[in-house]
């Protein structure tokens, strides 16, 4: 969102070259009233430039294609422009064809319209891509698609950590000591409970005494997983 905030954001204008200066080079003069200018403020009666650059920018980092419907008036001038998404572009120009076209060959590109399947002539339609290293010339790839399992296996690890620790009622360890009685057994629980419940008291050790003559000390370890703790 702040990548599409920030494109969305950028200031345009337009310039048009002048006569040449000392360097040889044309001057430039900024052009504050023109049709483009506009248009680029309002592509369309449903959205702001700003939010058509957005939707634009958001398409193309999320699948890497989206298409841009033309409009024109009657005179052949841009009148309206309209974000496509991928998932609404249902064929192409073969791919042949897709960026030069050889005279008197009509292509067409189909695509979904309000619901509905409409056609539109080549110089209607827009592709804007994320070149993909592997398909150059196809539909793109977008930098969230390319993580997307990255980016779902996180999702997985969280949520099974969250219904671990909201829903699993996980029994570490059963313990049996014979002739333990009733009142022994809830004391020994609940000082047990204190000294290592809780966050701040996981992996803390614990010392039991062993018979005399048992030998060396005796270590054993717990574990440090999640259902160990």
């Amino acid at each position: 969102d702040r990548c599409t905030e920030g494109a969305a954001k950028v200031p345009w204008h337009l310039w048009q070259e002048g006569e040449p200066g000392p360097d040889g080079q044309p001057e430039l003069v900024e052009v504050r009233d023109h049709a483009l200018l506009d248009l680029w403020r309002q592509p369309n009666p449903r959205l702001t430039g700003q939010k058509f650059r957005k939707l634009w920018q958001h398409y193309k980092d999320v699948n890497g294609c989206l298409g841009m419907r033309v409009e024109y008036n009657a005179d052949m001038t841009p009148a309206r422009l309209w974000v496509i998404p991928k998932h609404q572009i249902k064929k192409g120009p073969k791919p042949s064809r897709l960026w030069k076209f050889a005279d008197g060959i009509q292509e067409y590109w189909e695509i979904t319209w309000d619901g509905k399947p409409l056609k539109l002539r080549r110089y209607e339609f827009i592709l804007i891509t994320r070149p993909d290293p592997e398909d150059p010339s196809g539909w793109g790839v977008g930098l969230a698609q390319a993580c997307k399992d990255a980016v779902e296996q996180i999702g997985w690890m969280n949520k099974w950590s969250s219904n671990f620790f909201r829903l699993g009622a996980h029994i570490g360890k059963i313990v049996g000591i014979p002739g333990l009685g009733e009142r022994n057994q809830d004391k020994i629980q609940a000082d047990f409970d204190k000294r290592f419940g809780g966050v701040d008291n996981i992996g803390k050790t614990l010392l039991v005494a062993l018979e005399r003559g048992s030998g060396s000390i005796s270590v054993q370890e717990a574990g440090k997983g999640h259902r160990d703790l």
